[in-house]
């Protein structure tokens, strides 16, 4: 016969619901901004690599690379958000997202920080064109000294699904 100890239940309750009130988001600069990603959809972070260019491709979508086999579009994040592009330096690198089957990869200035914050620190954005489809960001992190948006990646990625790399009709 197993004894149950309640205290321990107790001290295991308490754990997971403190480990199920907080989440970790990847965070990085855009600019003078910064947002963050669900760290769940998150495969690697990678410096900056050469792409390919595709003729018939979204004007945000800079090119593809070969990712261990996988063709995988590059999303310049500058672009999507109507920001100047500009040259990548040694700090420029590439987040690669797996997210609702899709793998596409981000181009952010520089990741910034691992967050973990509880979900009281998280607040809803405000709503401006949500109902369009432009709005890209959901959320925001409010933190002691600077606010963080966090990316609606189905928004952020409406449109690529239809971006098809094997050459058959999407």
């Amino acid at each position: 016969m197993q004894v149950l100890d309640m205290a321990e239940t107790d001290q295991t309750s308490e754990t997971h619901n403190a480990t199920a009130q907080m989440r970790e988001f990847v965070a990085f600069g855009l600019a003078d901004e910064e947002y963050a990603v669900d760290i769940n959809a998150v495969r690697e972070i990678r410096s900056f690599m050469a792409s390919t260019s595709l003729p018939d491709a979204p004007p945000h979508v800079i090119g593809v690379v070969n990712l261990r086999g996988a063709v995988v579009p590059i999303m310049s994040l500058r672009e999507r958000f109507g920001r100047e592009p500009v040259e990548p330096d040694r700090k420029t690198v590439v987040i690669i997202l797996h997210y609702n089957q899709q793998t596409i990869g981000l181009l952010v200035d520089a990741v910034s920080d691992i967050l973990r914050v509880e979900n009281k620190d998280i607040q809803p954005a405000p709503e401006f064109d949500r109902e369009s489809g432009a709005g890209s960001v959901g959320s925001m992190i409010i933190l002691e000294d600077r606010l963080v948006g966090i990316l609606l990646l189905d928004q952020l990625l409406a449109g690529m699904a239809d971006f098809d790399l094997t050459g058959e009709a999407a």
